[in-house]
Parts: C-alpha cells; structure tokens; sequence
C-alpha cells in the first residue's frame, strides 16, 4: 500500500501536493483515495489472521478482546469512520448521517457518503449492524451512557471496542485507539507525527500574529441565538494547538464544552480581535449584515472575520486538512494589524 507520508526532507512539498488532492471536493472516488494511501480494500487490513486470533486492547471500558486482523468492521459512530480511513481501513457500514457530509472535508466526504448505513450516530441500529456480520464495531462511549440497552444488544453482535466521545483531546485518543483496535497504530502515529510537526511550523511561522491577537470561535443561528466554544472541543483543540490565543470569555467555559447565548448578547463577541466561524453553518458576517450589534463589533469594523470550513475534528488526516486554512488567514490577520 502507498504511504501518504514521505521522509521529513521532502515534508513541505509532499504536504502542499497531499492536501491539494485531499480538498479537490467532489472528484475524489474510493478508487482515487487508494492511490493516495489513504485507503485499502473495502474492509480490509494488510496481513490475513489466523482464525479466531485475537488480541487485548485498552479502550474506554476497560481491556478487552478483538480480533489481531479484523476484516469486516462497522464505525457505529460519527467520528470513528474517519479515523477508520487513516489506519486503511473502510469501514462496510457506518451511521446515515454521512448520506449529507456537509462540513466533512474530502477524501472522507466522497467515500463515506456511498458506503451501508447502520442507523444514527447516537442511535444505531442494531439489526442493520448484525446484518453486515462484521468481525468488529467501533464507536464512542456515547451509546453506553446514555442507552445501555442498546449498546449490551450491539455488543452482543461482535467485538466492540468503545473510546471516548468527549474530553480535551478526545478526538486524538479515540483515532490512536481505534488505529490499535484495527493493528495499524504505526501508520496512525505517522500521521500524528506529520500533525504535531505542521502545528510547530505553523506556530513558529506566525509568532508575530499570534501573540497580538486573541480570537473567539462561535456558530449562529438565526432562530436561536450564537454558540462560544472553549479552546478544547472538537475543531478549537487544532486552533488552540496552533497557537492562536482565545479571549478570556472563551477560556471561561468549561473544558471540552460550548454555551449557547441569545442573539441579544452578540456583543459578547466584542471581546475579540478576531471572530472565527463555521461556514459550514454559514458565514455568521453575511448573515448579520444588517444587525446593528454586529456591525459596531471591533473584529467586525477591522475586518477581522473568518470562516473555516470542516465541522469538528474526527482524525489526524482530516486534522491535517483543516490546518491547511490558517496561513492563508494568518496573513490576512497580519495584514490588517
């Protein structure tokens, strides 16, 4: 299998080209993803195992047993298919909420989208799973929270390693986690290599912004009202990682969390220099253009209002993805200082 990662000598170049495929939305098929090391066979590992070979891991719950080389594995969870894909894997069922992949960045997006469905992320279904026969699950410690039930059922199908939903660096441990259920741990660290390496460049490239300017990441919505997210959840653990700094409101908030607030409250935002959004939920600057409040915003009146595609981080590789927008808004921050 090709490796997506090069000796360190040739890293800049080799990234640029990478990511320039992993971003070409829409153009990318299962077949294309292969090519570029991302992906192996439907279902498959490199090696065979013996039968009935099975091997201890550490998960959320505890040690538990799996298979040394599984071959058919369901992600009955949001954010383990992902993770799947960089270990090179694809997984034959995964939750229905990929069928519409907004704010998933390609190759993800494109490959997930076509592949069986086994009900919602937060509630699977368990006869679609069974109906698969897959050798091992894979999925968060959401369902056994808050159904027990139905997670004694799916477990019951198959092996089921379970790893953290929430937590400051959730989202690193369950892809390192779910690189060692699937035996594949080395080619999952490569990638965290690559990503800790790109965030030190990142940081040392950009010192001088960085240290001028405190940012807030936030979502809105009409009919509800703006979310503040903490430096540690999901997509802000990457922006914190990297250097940018966040204002005092959003270090107030609870690690790993996000509060909800009335439109009414938008000045909340003023204590910004700089307003990052999702603009997978629409970019809150052409939504607000007429909102007063908005519009007397100190990030708002410098031009100091960015969106980032990609919702939530699920993997290194999609981690990777998402750090390929901020130079671009690094200098358009410097810009306007």
């Amino acid at each position: 299998m090709t490796s997506l990662l090069l000796p360190t000598s040739d890293t800049d170049a080799e990234f640029a080209r990478i990511t320039a495929a992993l971003t070409r939305r829409g153009f990318l098929g299962a077949g294309a993803l292969a090519g570029i090391g991302l992906l192996t066979a439907c279902g498959t590992s490199s090696g065979e195992s013996a039968e009935g070979s099975m091997r201890t891991i550490n998960t959320a719950l505890g040690q538990m047993e799996v298979p040394t080389n599984p071959q058919r594995v369901v992600s009955a969870d949001y954010y383990t298919g992902p993770a799947m894909f960089d270990a090179g894997f694809t997984p034959v069922g995964l939750p229905v909420d990929y069928e519409n992949a907004d704010g998933v960045p390609e190759p993800y997006a494109s490959a997930l989208r076509s592949l069986p469905k086994v009900g919602r992320w937060y509630e699977p279904n368990a006869e679609a799973i069974a109906a698969l026969s897959p050798d091992l699950i894979v999925m968060t410690n959401l369902l056994s929270e808050n159904n027990p039930d139905l997670y004694e059922q799916i477990r019951s199908i198959a092996p089921t390693a379970v790893f953290a939903e929430d937590g400051q660096y959730a989202w690193k441990e369950r892809a390192l986690g779910v690189a060692d259920a699937l035996n594949q741990s080395a080619k999952v660290q490569e990638l965290a290599d690559r990503y800790q390496a790109r965030i030190a460049k990142f940081r040392s490239d950009n010192a001088d912004v960085l240290s001028k300017v405190k940012v807030v990441y936030t979502t809105y919505f009409e009919e509800s009202g703006f979310s503040l997210y903490s430096p540690t959840k999901y997509q802000t653990t990457v922006i914190s990682e990297a250097g940018f700094q966040f204002n005092d409101r959003s270090l107030a908030i609870p690690a790993g969390s996000n509060e909800w607030f009335p439109k009414e409250q938008l000045e909340l935002l003023d204590e910004a220099d700089v307003i990052i959004t999702n603009s997978g939920k629409g970019p809150i600057d052409e939504k607000l253009a007429n909102d007063t409040i908005f519009q007397r915003l100190r990030a708002v009146k410098n031009d100091q209002v960015y969106s980032f595609d990609y919702e939530g981080v699920a993997s290194f590789g999609w981690a990777l993805t998402f750090l390929e927008q901020f130079q671009p808004i690094a200098e358009e921050i410097r810009a306007k200082l």
